[in-house]
Order: C-alpha cells, then sequence, then structure tokens
C-alpha cells in the first residue's frame, strides 16, 4: 500500500490504522515479482543436482518472505547466492554435498515441505521446527511429509512442531500420496530427481498455484527430449496389445491415446465445451480439472 502511496502503520501489529483522505498514485510500470514460494521448489532443484539456477524480477530485497529459502536456508545448507534488484542465481556446493541444518521455518512454512524433500540428500540430520499451524492447512502437513518419507525409506522423527529428518543414501521407489496438496507435490517431486521410481499420485493437484510445474521442472534437465514409440493402425488391429507388450520388454511407460480422447471428451461434454471451439478445448486440456493416471498396465482418467 506504501509503494502506492497509503500509509497503513500497523501498531502493535494487531490493528492496521489507515488515515482518511488518502489516494492511491498510479504506478508505471511496476514490476511484479515472481511467486517465490513456487521458486523454492527451483532453487532446491539447482541444490540437489549440483546446478545453479537464476530467476530474474527476483531479489534478496523480495517482499515476499519465502526468499529467505535461497537465500538464507540454501545457503545454511552450504549453497551460494548472488543477487541484485533484477535477479536471484543460486549455485550448489561446489563438493555436491548439502549440510543439514536447524531452522525455524514458522515465517516461511511453506517451504518447510521442500527443505523436508531435500533433507535425506544432505550429510547430517536436518530439523525443521516452529510450524505446528502448518498441520491446519490443506492437509496436516507435518504428519503428511513424515508419512511419505517413511515411505521412501527415510528415517524420519515427527513432533508436535515439527520434524527431524535424518540422511538416507537407499531412498526405495515410491507412489507418493499427494492428500490433495499441491505443496506435497511439488516437494516431493524433487525426490525424483535423483531417484528413479518415483511417482506422485495426483499430478494434477499442482494447478492450485502452479500448472506447469512439471513442464518448468523438467526443462531445468539437459534431457531436453523424451523417447516415444508410437504405434497406430486400424480398430482392433492389436496396437493396444502390442504397444503393451513392447513397453513391458523396454521398462518403458505405456500410455493410451485413446484414454486421453476420450477423457477430454467427457470432461468437454461436462463443462458444456463445443466440440467445435478448438481453442476452448486447447485451454481445458490443460487446466488441471482432469488428468490421466497410469495404475499397473492401464491409463485412468480421472
Amino acid at each position: 500500500m506504501a509503494q502506492w502511496g497509503v500509509q497503513a502503520p500497523t501498531g502493535n501489529n494487531r490493528k492496521f490504522w489507515i488515515p482518511t483522505g488518502q489516494k492511491y498514485a498510479p504506478q508505471n510500470p511496476y514490476p511484479i515479482e515472481p511467486d517465490a514460494s513456487s521458486a523454492s521448489y527451483l532453487f532446491a532443484a539447482a541444490a540437489l543436482t549440483g546446478g545453479s539456477i537464476t530467476l530474474p524480477n527476483l531479489s534478496a530485497n523480495a517482499l515476499q518472505g519465502d526468499v529467505r529459502f535461497a537465500t538464507e536456508v540454501l545457503v545454511e545448507m552450504g549453497c551460494t547466492v548472488e543477487t541484485n534488484e533484477n535477479s536471484l542465481t543460486l549455485t550448489a556446493p561446489a563438493n555436491g554435498e548439502l549440510r543439514g541444518i536447524e531452522r525455524d521455518m514458522s515465517a516461511i512454512s511453506d517451504t518447510s515441505l521442500t527443505l523436508a524433500a531435500i533433507a535425506p540428500f544432505a550429510t547430517s540430520p536436518t530439523t525443521i521446527k516452529n510450524i505446528a499451524h502448518s498441520r491446519l492447512q490443506e492437509c496436516d502437513r507435518v504428519s503428511a511429509v513424515c508419512t511419505e518419507l517413511t515411505r521412501l525409506g527415510v528415517q524420519v522423527e515427527e513432533r508436535p512442531d515439527g520434524l527431524t529428518v535424518y540422511p538416507c543414501t537407499n531412498i526405495q521407489p515410491a507412489t507418493i500420496q499427494t492428500y490433495h496438496d499441491h505443496r506435497v507435490a511439488m516437494s516431493f517431486a524433487l525426490v525424483g530427481l535423483r531417484v528413479s521410481g518415483i511417482v506422485i499420485d495426483n499430478p494434477s493437484c499442482v494447478a492450485k498455484t502452479f500448472p506447469e510445474y512439471f513442464e518448468s521442472l523438467f526443462s531445468l534437465s539437459h534431457a531436453r527430449q523424451v523417447p516415444v514409440i508410437t504405434i497406430d493402425g486400424p480398430a482392433a488391429s492389436g496396437k493396444s496389445s502390442v504397444s503393451r507388450e513392447l513397453a513391458r520388454r523396454l521398462g518403458w511407460k505405456w500410455l493410451s491415446t485413446g484414454a486421453f480422447y476420450r477423457g477430454l471428451a467427457y470432461v468437454a461434454m461436462r463443462e458444456k465445451v463445443a466440440d467445435t471451439d478448438t481453442q476452448a478445448l486447447v485451454r481445458l486440456a490443460h487446466s488441471g480439472v482432469w488428468g490421466v493416471r497410469m495404475e499397473d498396465d492401464q491409463t485412468r482418467v480421472f
């Protein structure tokens, strides 16, 4: 409000005093900071993989407290940060090792899940404190994180206001339950950058704050292309059976494109989107209100 010309002193931090007679003043241009909470996953990805990442329009002086995940938390773990008024660059430790830390995360509790997800890769235990309030958010986040870390084979100690995560050199492949919480999904997806076989259940829940999260995470990889084999043919020619068996022998994922088409058609009918409205169908396909999940050798629409 002050940036736009209106003063609102907080007094004892329980009340806001807004004097009358004030007017907002136009700002041109007015830069909008990127979402620092969402940026925490990208910073963590660089820290985990020994890389470096630069986010424009974000600085150490950002209005959002969650920028401290990069400038304080990851720095304490061994990363380095370079920042100016136009960007923030984080670089992983030169020796590739993250240190475990003890940290009060009460002021930036949304990023406590990010910290918990990368903590097993540190060289010493990580203790997260003063986040009891996060038990009352989209899910009981303290319990959810402890449950999913345990599912991965990580030793974790749960407390009423936080947890301690111990280093783990043998993380097990698992399907992560997200509890319909976008931050659980985005945080545990980071584990997959270092461990094969990590599956995120209900990945579309990230649409709440970061619909393109998985695309953004993949774009950071050097592997810009995913090998794909497409098998097509007339109806009842056996293409599904052949492609499923080929995927099994190669150890690849198998997808039924028919499930995509039928799923989109069903959602379009439900949302009353005309099959001739191409742009609306494209938006619906990327909306996050539906998705496709692979279970065993079946492709299911939800």
